[in-house]
């Protein structure tokens, strides 16, 4: 799975953050602006080799499965994009 924010109208500089949800190991979604890193929740969060682009994770919303963005992140005064691939449990 992927996270993208885009502001709208999209801006000239660079993405505001990315993460990209294919992280081996617990603890981190990277963001890879490199500004603002995810925390995954202690549990129900899993990973699958099975992702769009690659590794994916899975969070298993009756364990509590999270993930806590930074409370550092722009307060957007503008609407803005957000991109997400999913799927749905099977």
């Amino acid at each position: 799975a992927e996270f993208v924010v885009i502001p709208d109208p999209v801006p000239t500089g660079p993405l505001i953050g990315h993460l990209r949800f294919d992280e081996d190991s617990a603890g981190t979604a990277f963001d890879e602006t490199g500004r603002y890193d995810g925390i995954l929740s202690p549990a129900g969060v899993y990973r699958s080799p099975d992702g769009v682009s690659g590794k994916a994770i899975s969070l298993q919303h009756s364990e509590n499965g999270y993930v806590l963005l930074p409370k550092s992140l722009p307060q957007l005064e503008h609407a803005f994009s957000l991109s997400a691939w999913f799927r749905a449990g099977t």
